[in-house]
């Protein structure tokens, strides 16, 4: 299992392919067509100290899905779990999309 803090630098979105399309999995709206339009996008939601756990990565040719937890997205200190899908042309991501769900707490009873 991988974990990891997560800073933005300079250099962080040139994973990314200048097109590079990001969507909603479950509602399949386009939240940013571009990289230039995903780097403002990019450091505000990794603004706050985030940590991200990866807990399971299947790879499909160009597709990769990873499964993660995350904590701190936006400030907030709740867990969120995610699934983070990408296609890759060449090295680079041309398509993304996600799901981000609160992690259910365990009931203290």
């Amino acid at each position: 299992m991988f974990s990891d803090d997560i800073v933005v630098t300079d250099t962080e979105t040139d994973v990314f392919s200048d097109d590079v399309v990001v969507t909603d999995t479950e509602t399949g709206a386009i939240l940013c067509e571009g990289k230039e339009a995903l780097r403002p996008r990019y450091v505000a939601r990794f603004s706050t100290p985030v940590h991200a756990a990866l807990l399971s990565r299947v790879a499909c040719g160009s597709t990769v899905i990873d499964r993660e937890l995350i904590t701190g997205l936006g400030g907030v200190k709740d867990t969120t779990e995610a699934r983070d899908r990408k296609a890759d042309v060449d090295g680079k991501i041309v398509r993304t999309s996600f799901v981000w769900r609160p992690r259910p707490t365990k009931n203290a009873n």
